[in-house]
Formats: C-alpha cells, structure tokens, sequence
C-alpha cells in the first residue's frame, strides 16, 4: 500500500518508490521492539530499561481507542521490514509521533523523511493542525529532519534516562501553510 504525498523528495524517486507502506498491526511488535533493542540498547547504549519503556508503549498503543490518528505505518522494501512511525491523538488539534524508526541501511535516503510526511498527511486530513514530537539530543539525524519539515522546538529539558545524561527536545509543527 504506497502512500501518495504532495511533498517534493530530494532523494531519488525511483528509491522511494521501491518502498511500500502496510498499516500497522499488533504482529509488527516483537519486529518494532528488536529494532528498537539493536539500535538504542546495542548501539547507543541505552540500559534494558528502554526495552522495558518500548514494549509498555506498544501495549499502551493496542488500547488506544480507535481513532484516524491513532495509527502506524511499517515501512517494506524488498519485503523486509526497514521502518516504521507511530502517532496517537494529542488533543483537539494535534497528533503526537512516537516510536518513529528507520533502519540504519535506509538512513539519508528519503524514508524518514517519507514516513514522517504520510503522518502528517494522515493528521491534515483528519484536521489536526499540529504534529509534535519529542527525541534526545544524541539522535542528530531525526533532530536535523525535524528541522528541515519545519519542526519548531518548543522545549528542552534536562533528564536521566536509560543511563544517560541527556536533553528532552520537543518539537512542534504546524500542519497549515
């Protein structure tokens, strides 16, 4: 199921339209939380207790009333899973992004980018006029895209988390032109 946007890609078209979008199901899981678990406990060295935080979410996230933007998409290519990106409703005029992920093999290539805009088209048409979203400052790649779709920080916080000394940003945008 492609997602058709009124954006204009960077990247090379023929990349993106080598990747397809299901809607998000209850078997996407145990995929979303090992992607999780490679990446920030793995890699960035986040301790068990992130894995802990993730699976809550999912569970918090299969008993969220059914709404149009409570919703996920789980981004394939090649029939593999290489992305995903979650949204709830944040109030009467927004929506709210979590666990947004791209594989690191399909980093820097438009997928981001491309996931995140058919969240915020899914939101506009739903007639939510803000998109928010809160990251750490270690994660340099969503900040800098957050940055370039238009995304405003509206606050930073100081925080412990999963082993780490770090900063909270929230981030807000505008859906309207």
């Amino acid at each position: 199921m492609s997602q058709s946007l009124s954006y204009k890609p960077k990247a090379n078209l023929d990349l993106l339209m080598s990747y397809s979008f299901t809607p998000y199901q209850s078997s996407d899981n145990a995929w979303i939380l090992d992607q999780h678990e490679r990446h920030y406990v793995q890699l960035v060295g986040f301790d068990d207790s992130f894995t802990h935080v993730v699976q809550s979410w999912l569970e918090q996230f299969q008993n969220l009333p059914t709404a149009p933007c409570n919703h996920g998409w789980i981004a394939w290519h090649r029939e593999q899973r290489v992305g995903c990106i979650l949204s709830r409703d944040d109030g009467p005029d927004g929506v709210r992004v979590h666990l947004f992920y791209v594989h690191p093999s399909q980093r820097s290539k438009g997928l981001g980018k491309l996931l995140l805009s058919t969240l915020i088209e899914n939101a506009i048409q739903h007639h939510k006029t803000k998109t928010r979203v809160q990251t750490y400052n270690i994660h340099h790649e969503a900040c800098q895209l957050y940055h370039r779709l238009g995304f405003s920080i509206t606050e930073e916080m100081k925080t412990h988390d999963y082993g780490h000394a770090l900063r909270v940003l929230c981030f807000e945008k505008d859906n309207l032109p």
